[in-house]
């Protein structure tokens, strides 16, 4: 995690449940939706704006997930060590 937030991508959400909260791209800020298509491109960053978890609906559903950085998953490689 950065002081940013945590580093973020999205992958497309298959199924969503009728009781999930969803925003629309719409109702980002200009500066989280440029940032959202990043991702959705298959960058990993930061992002204010967004949480891990969230269900954000263009013109397919997106599920925006937190990213291990690689100093964390070397460390949880050494505690499963």
């Amino acid at each position: 995690m950065t002081s940013d937030g945590p580093t973020l991508t999205v992958e497309r959400a298959a199924e969503v449940s009728e009781e999930t909260t969803v925003r629309h791209v719409d109702q980002l800020s200009d500066a989280t939706r440029r940032a959202l298509r990043t991702l959705a491109d298959g960058e990993t960053r930061p992002v204010p704006g967004l949480e891990a978890g969230e269900i954000v609906v263009a013109t397919t559903y997106y599920r925006v997930a937190c990213v291990e950085t690689p100093a964390e998953e070397a460390e949880a490689e050494t505690v499963r060590a």
